[in-house]
């Protein structure tokens, strides 16, 4: 077949991003002396010959698939999305070795070749793994044949094998002027098969409408036709005792015509199962999976984790958590800088691990034991969830090996502190407002679990009120705006968080002399920002002397480091004056408006490790394994044991960080990196109502970019937990363009 113009000119831009992509990838963007190298300007980021022809074989097969898919170039969003991350890559290698933009702009030529490969290479990935998202399990021949798994048109060549009573039904249903059904679903007669099927005795008040045995000797290739009107709308009744075909519970009236007959467990048998399989398919509506119960999914994750807790027994102590031990026995003053809820959670663990045990090894162990038990719960919940919503095979599967071998979670699953905690409540909080959106009006029960996650979250980080609250917010605006009655979850939540926040901060807090958290601990990117100007000697005389008034100028060039605010945190004079702290801001202000370069930079710097996937922090612990922390306020009053097996655990693991995939796995720069992607990708979609559940996710992210540290795992903790469901959402609002893909969700 003779090609087409258009066709040579896709062959042609794929071979060019092939090309480029290979050459991005085969280069390092360093500072070494070009003579240095021979006279070869960069060195190969791939060392071993195998593993360059690897990553060009698969960079070219995935340029082929995505040259087989239609109008693969027209996704404006992902190449917004992938001009941004090639971005970051860039300056985040000179940022990572210079602290600068520096090789950028001094090796401009080899910095626009490490940018440009990389932007088809982020499109890519990004159009491959949307196309993923767009299949679901669709049953296509189930008398016989094999199952489709494609969602899309290009799959449905495939002929669909139906019973003629079933083609027969539709037609009649739904062509038929004279015969449409009513509203609300009937139930047709079932051939002369299908009525032996049925065991269970009913009542009048549980059948709506009879049908003797003796009336349905139907040969299995003709539908009878509908009844009149008149008896359609009166059912006859039915003596106790009587056997009826159809509809055995009352329940199974809101499931539709064809939802089928059971037997007496309430459960479809046999062919009954392949007739309702067969009608979905006719429909063009992905079935409702059955997979693992919850408990099945934690079993299995605890099993995977449970060598950690073997290294770790009895668990791990982070440093926070060592600090919230010394308030708790009085070596310190009670503090809110650790959230009061979850220093009152180690209490509790603290008094039953003495009080039962008498031992301090017995209360760590009680903690992680049980907070490992519920985040194995929680994470089998998700998946259970999105068996539920119709997410993908692969999605599901890849989502459980994700949390059960990727070491992120049984490390921080087996350690005592509060980011695991709280990024259970984010998770939980996500879930329980999914489960609010997908229904007309949530349920009780549903509501009151939302308003107690809305809570832990505000009260489990100082941060997270304002997570909850602006979530919930959007949620109950949207509810009004569409007219749903969802709007009372919402409200009741934002309640329930406003309630809980008011009885720490006016009853808990005083009646505990509770010191408030350091005015500083938010502050991180302006005093960074200014720490860097001051640094720079970018400071007028003036502007010196109001800085001085609350940070110490000539202390702030040793003290900055561009991924570390805390050094020039710790520097902040406790004794200013607010009129100091306004004239401080004030020249925060005007120093941000004249040196723009120098606040963008310092901001970067501080944050761009959250979305560089494979980026990890050196000035951090990556994973939270064996001793922590000084304990030297709670010794001779809680002496715990250290385990010797978690050091040489958290060295090998620190060892896997030479090899790409396990260091991308990892660090928390793909997760930031999914999150913008499955934002994107719904904005993009004909229902774009999931958009609001990633809010969470989001300002998780807008945290992260903000905080203390570059790149830290533990902050980045919500977002580990929350990019497979997050991803299930964005597969979920793709479908959701198809009529008979949501007709099918709807049902869910």
């Amino acid at each position: 077949m003779r090609p087409t113009r258009a066709g040579v000119w896709k062959t042609s831009l794929l071979t060019l991003f092939w090309a480029l992509s290979v050459a991005a990838l085969s280069v390092a963007l360093t500072a070494g002396d070009k003579a240095a190298a021979g006279g070869v300007s960069w060195s190969r980021t791939l060392p071993y010959a195998g593993v360059s022809l690897i990553a060009a074989i698969a960079l070219g097969l995935g340029y082929r698939a995505l040259g087989r898919l239609p109008r693969a170039f027209a996704n404006p969003r992902l190449w917004v999305l992938s001009i941004l991350f090639a971005a970051v890559a860039t300056l985040g290698e000179s940022f990572a070795q210079t602290g600068t933009a520096q090789l950028v702009s001094e090796r401009g030529a080899l910095a626009l070749l490490y940018f440009a490969g990389r932007v088809p290479a982020c499109y890519l990935g990004m159009a491959l793994l949307m196309e993923a998202l767009c299949r679901f399990t669709e049953p296509t021949a189930f008398w016989g044949g094999k199952a489709n798994i494609r969602g899309d048109s290009a799959a449905a060549a495939v002929p669909v094998e139906l019973p003629a009573w079933v083609e027969n039904a539709r037609k009649r249903a739904y062509t038929d002027a004279e015969h449409k059904p009513e509203p609300e679903p009937y139930r047709p007669p079932l051939p002369a098969w299908a009525a032996r099927f049925a065991q269970e005795k009913q009542t009048t008040q549980d059948v709506p409408q009879p049908i003797p045995a003796e009336t349905v000797a139907v040969p299995d290739d003709v539908m009878p036709a509908f009844p009149t009107e008149s008896e359609a709308c009166e059912p006859a009744a039915v003596p106790a005792g009587e056997v009826e075909a159809y509809r055995s519970v009352t329940k199974e009236i809101e499931k539709g015509a064809w939802s089928g007959p059971t037997n007496q467990k309430g459960k479809q048998t046999g062919r009954d199962r392949k007739a309702s399989r067969a009608l979905h398919a006719a429909q063009g509506v992905p079935e409702k999976r059955a997979g693992l119960p919850i408990w099945g999914f934690a079993l299995i994750l605890t099993v995977c984790w449970l060598p950690y807790l073997f290294a770790v027994w009895p668990g791990t102590v982070s440093n926070d958590s060592i600090t919230q031990l010394a308030e708790i026995l009085g070596a310190k003053p009670l503090g809110n800088g650790n959230p009061l809820a979850q220093t009152g959670l180690l209490w509790l663990a603290v008094q039953a691990g003495r009080a039962f045990f008498g031992s301090a090894n017995a209360a760590v162990a009680l903690y992680v034991c049980v907070q490992a038990a519920l985040l194995a719960w929680l994470l089998g919940y998700t998946l259970h969830i999105m068996v539920d919503t119709g997410a993908p095979r692969w999605l599901t599967a890849g989502s459980a090996a994700f949390f059960a071998l990727c070491p992120v979670f049984p490390t921080f699953a087996f350690c005592v502190g509060k980011d695991t905690v709280f990024a259970m409540a984010v998770l939980w909080f996500t879930l329980l407002a999914w489960r609010v959106l997908s229904a007309p009006r949530a349920r009780l029960s549903t509501t009151f679990w939302l308003c107690v996650s809305a809570a832990a979250c505000a009260l489990l980080r100082n941060a997270g009120a304002a997570l909850a609250g602006v979530t919930l917010a959007v949620m109950f605006i949207r509810s009004l705006r569409v007219r749903q009655a969802q709007w009372r979850a919402p409200l009741m939540a934002l309640v329930s968080a406003g309630a809980a926040l008011a009885v720490l901060y006016a009853v808990a807090i005083p009646a505990f002399g509770v010191q408030p958290a350091l005015e500083t601990e938010n502050w991180s990117a302006p005093l960074q920002q200014v720490a860097r100007a001051a640094a720079g000697n970018e400071l007028t005389e003036e502007e010196k002397a109001i800085v001085n008034a609350v940070l110490p100028v000539d202390e702030l060039q040793a003290a900055y480091n561009g991924e570390l605010s805390d050094p020039v945190k710790a520097l902040w004079r406790a004794d200013a004056t607010v009129e100091q702290k306004s004239a401080f801001f004030g020249v925060w202000l005007r120093l941000g408006l004249r040196e723009p370069a120098t606040y963008l930079s310092a901001l970067f710097h501080n944050g761009y490790g959250y979305l560089l996937p494979g980026y990890v922090s050196v000035l951090k612990p990556t994973f939270l394994l064996g001793m922590e922390g000084r304990t030297t306020l709670i010794d001779g009053k809680f002496d715990f044991t250290v385990n010797p097996n978690a050091a040489p655990l958290k060295q090998a693991l620190q060892s896997l960080f030479a090899y790409a995939p396990f260091r991308v796995l990892c660090a928390p720069g793909l997760y930031g990196w999914l999150t913008l992607f499955a934002l994107a990708g719904t904005l993009g979609c004909v229902n774009r109502r999931n958009a609001l559940l990633m809010f969470p996710a989001m300002l998780t992210l807008l945290g992260c970019l903000f905080s203390a540290v570059n790149g830290y795992f533990r902050y980045a903790l919500p977002l580990y937990f929350l990019a497979p469901p997050t991803l299930a959402m964005l597969s979920q609002a793709l479908r959701s363009g198809r009529p008979s893909v949501n007709r099918g969700i709807n049902q869910l």
